[in-house]
């Protein structure tokens, strides 16, 4: 049963998430709330920022500093 007042994520976001590894369970409402207004090119995006950052072998806070 999804969480009082918790979003279900959107087919691409729920996608989104399985190839990053996150359970949406584990995503506050806000957040998947935010996600959920991403399109599918956005969110693909994202992905290759991170994967770029990944490459990199950037650390953590500094690829959380870049997106945010």
């Amino acid at each position: 049963m999804p969480d009082q007042g918790k979003p279900a994520p959107k087919p691409h976001v729920q996608k989104h998430l399985e190839k990053t590894g996150v359970d949406h369970s584990q995503v506050p409402a806000s957040v998947l709330a935010a996600l959920n207004d991403c399109s599918d090119d956005e969110l693909s995006a994202m992905r290759r920022v991170g994967d770029t950052m990944e490459a990199a072998k950037m650390d953590a806070p500094l690829r959380v500093s870049v997106v945010h």
